[in-house]
């Protein structure tokens, strides 16, 4: 869709535009600014909403203080629970939890007041503090791999606002109006500047939104380092610790039966721990983009990467119906082993024959192909005109060094397909040693699948700026000396683990 008005008119509706939104894969974060909120409005687009959050998403809400002044808000001598926002959110969802059980425990599902930073869906309330203003802007951000689309204008997230008043909205696709970052060269804000400057000066509210659309209190322990948050919902120990692994991994059981359908009928044994990278290797990709596969030689990278590819064919469809494509970048020593992989899965799964879809190029070729000697190459001239959707790239760390020709011909092919389709490939990274000697090299795999680097998808970094980040840990890494300042070597180790690494690598021993 292009930039256009939204009116709720029978095609302009904003509840039709936030759904296909949400169901593209693509997108990975959700950040709403809105006066009001409502359980009716969420449950007008909770399918989409669900699937959103259950591959990953994250879901950011920023609700403001309401402008009209009622009788119970005029008394000093309220109590303080009867003040804005919990009193009339609190009766608004009195009136409504049974009639909407669905969402209310489907918000809650996702939400981690203990711990906010890691939370999927956080809430915050705005007007709280010393400088009373009234949030009246209304804002939907939708972030992903290569796009970030911004709506401003009149609707609320409620249902009347997003589908049966007459409001007034505008729709922005364009990448750098939506997360252009602030710059003392630019005399513009974007909608993500904005939105972040409100959020930075809002009040956590996730622990009370929990309570209240609950009914149930938490139980608030404190000890000298932290408050801990604990639901008192009858939750056995065994089972707060799987729903922990659940979030910290992301490992959705509902492709399980899937993949162990793939495997019938072949020579391969069906081993747990592979499926397990095949489920969190493929959400980390529908989250971050891409993922980086990294488990040590013998436990079998090829089945679990053609596993991969296999799932993302079957469930990847383009709007035709048709299967996307896949490249597979290989050495030429393990190229075979690839091949026989692929048709060791096709022999046990036909009709579907994955190997129609996948084209398989050596590493030392993909040059020749994206080079000026191309032009008059039909094999290359093919290859370049593809919307490859998923890009295999075995032994990464072979591209760890950029300006190479090697490195610069599949940055090029990755750039054309992200202008011919406005949308970014997945990149696979498959490697067990992604660092030989220094950061940078994790930095230019990873790279391959950061679209918009100054407001990248790793949330855990400053400003989300990728670069940045980088520049400062090659800058740290060249200052030290292994041997006299290895605590300080282990410190920069740790955060590369923690602010990039966790969210997009699954590494077994």
């Amino acid at each position: 869709m292009n930039n256009t008005l939204l009116d709720n008119s029978l095609d302009f509706r904003m509840v039709e535009y936030i759904k296909d939104m949400l169901c593209n894969t693509q997108c990975s974060e959700l950040k709403i600014a809105t006066g009001y909120w409502d359980l009716p409005g969420t449950k007008l687009i909770y399918n989409e909403l669900k699937s959103f959050l259950d591959r990953g998403g994250s879901f950011d809400l920023l609700i403001g203080q309401e402008p009209i002044v009622r009788s119970y808000m005029l008394d000093e001598n309220t109590p303080k629970e009867e003040k804005f926002p919990d009193f009339y959110f609190q009766r608004d969802v009195d009136r409504f939890r049974d009639e909407y059980k669905d969402v209310v425990q489907l918000l809650t599902q996702y939400m981690n007041p203990g711990d906010e930073e890691h939370s999927q869906l956080r809430v915050h309330v705005y007007g709280q503090r010393e400088v009373k203003q009234f949030l009246h802007a209304k804002c939907y951000i939708f972030l992903g791999r290569g796009f970030a689309h911004g709506i401003i204008g009149s609707s609320n997230f409620t249902q009347k606002g997003l589908e049966e008043n007459a409001e007034l909205n505008y729709l922005e696709t364009e990448n750098s109006v939506v997360i252009a970052p602030n710059s003392k060269y630019s005399n513009s804000k974007s909608h993500l500047t904005w939105f972040m400057e409100k959020w930075e000066d809002s009040e956590p509210w996730t622990g009370k939104f929990i309570e209240i659309l609950t009914g149930v209190e938490h139980e608030k322990t404190t000890d000298t380092s932290s408050e801990v948050v604990v639901e008192t919902q009858g939750l056995t120990p065994y089972e707060v610790y799987i729903r922990l692994l659940e979030d910290c991994f992301g490992v959705d059981d509902n492709i399980d039966i899937t993949l162990n359908e793939y495997l019938d009928g072949t020579k391969y044994t069906k081993e747990q721990y592979q499926l397990d990278a095949v489920k969190q290797s493929y959400n980390i990709m529908l989250k971050m983009g891409g993922f980086l596969l990294a488990d040590v030689v013998g436990l079998g990278k090829t089945i679990v990467g053609a596993l991969v590819i296999r799932y993302y064919l079957e469930h990847s469809k383009k709007d035709d119906g048709s299967c996307n494509n896949v490249l597979v970048i290989v050495p030429p020593a393990i190229k075979s082993g690839w091949i026989d992989t692929i048709n060791e899965l096709d022999k046990a799964n036909k009709p579907f024959e994955m190997v129609k879809h996948i084209d398989f190029v050596t590493t030392g070729s993909i040059a020749s192909l994206m080079g000026e000697d191309a032009e008059d190459d039909t094999e290359a001239l093919s290859f370049q005109k593809k919307d490859y959707g998923l890009i295999i790239l075995d032994e990464s760390h072979r591209f760890r060094n950029k300006g190479t020709q090697m490195y610069d011909s599949l940055d090029d092919l990755i750039l054309s397909i992200r202008t011919t389709t406005g949308k970014s490939p997945f990149i696979g990274l498959v490697s067990a040693t992604p660092q030989n000697n220094r950061p940078g090299e994790l930095q230019n795999q990873i790279s391959f699948f950061v679209p918009t680097p100054n407001s990248s998808q790793f949330s855990r970094i400053p400003n989300r700026d990728f670069d940045a980040y980088f520049s400062r840990v090659k800058k740290e890494f060249a200052d030290i000396d292994p041997v006299l300042d290895k605590q300080k070597l282990i410190d920069l180790s740790n955060d590369i683990r923690e602010k990039i690494l966790n969210d997009i690598i699954v590494r077994r021993t």
